[in-house]
């Protein structure tokens, strides 16, 4: 699938908030046309991206055996936007219920240091916000992620549900990043490190304040290559 590269989908929304693999920074220079970090992907690197598209069809039976789902790709979902800001995009994996319960699956090493028991909204934090953005763009009201852990070949559920205020402020977020990017405006490193409090002072007292540990931040520094023009793809 190809990913216009100007455009914030559901693997860059996180970075708006400060969860992101890449930097606020990375993801301006990537909407303003800058497309050297894409460049910088390693042959590995490509390999693991090309290996999660090689398993989803392994991981939709996986979900269909083991819960008894059966995932709608509608051609429609390939593709959803907001109605107000058509730079706001996102490619859904597809519905268990049209309209209403949306599905992501993701692939990921048999470690579970990010994530939490089946059927909670424990999940790494770029996930829980592409999640919720999909619901904000869908007005879905609640969006199943299964993650299939390789290599021990087992798919666990995740159940994210509609929080408005969540969704509301993914938008904002998006919204304000493509004001700095029309404007030719840098972000603050500052700015990026409010946005990531904001974002976890939200989620506070919820279950979903797992979901943001330091070590995300250290994770995605080191990870800075993996830009989101290709990451899109994965999901």
């Amino acid at each position: 699938m190809k990913i216009d590269p100007k455009c914030i989908g559901g693997s860059s929304v996180a970075s708006c908030v400060g969860v992101g693999w890449e930097s606020q920074i990375a993801l301006w220079e990537r909407l303003r046309g800058d497309t050297s970090r894409a460049d910088s992907w390693t042959r590995e690197q490509r390999r693991m991206l090309a290996a999660g598209h090689a398993l989803e069809p392994v991981a939709t039976d996986a979900v269909r055996d083991d819960y008894g789902v059966e995932i709608v790709r509608p051609p429609e979902l390939m593709e959803v936007a907001d109605k107000h800001e058509p730079r706001l995009v996102g490619h859904p994996d597809g519905w268990i219920v049209p309209g209403e319960i949306g599905a992501e699956i993701k692939t990921t090493s048999g470690r579970r240091s990010s994530w939490g028991d089946e059927d909670t909204d424990h999940v790494p934090a770029g996930y829980l916000a592409q999640c919720l953005f999909y619901m904000a763009l869908t007005g879905a009201r609640e969006w199943h992620l299964f993650a299939m852990r390789v290599p021990v070949w087992s798919v666990t559920r995740y159940i994210i549900r509609r929080d408005e205020t969540m969704c509301r402020q993914l938008l904002d977020s998006a919204n304000a990043m493509l004001r700095l990017v029309d404007a030719g405006t840098m972000p603050d490193p500052a700015d990026e490190a409010e946005a990531r409090e904001r974002w976890f002072a939200t989620t506070k007292g919820s279950s979903k304040a797992i979901t943001g540990t330091a070590g995300d931040a250290r994770t995605r520094r080191a990870s800075e290559g993996r830009v989101a023009a290709i990451g899109e793809n994965a999901g």
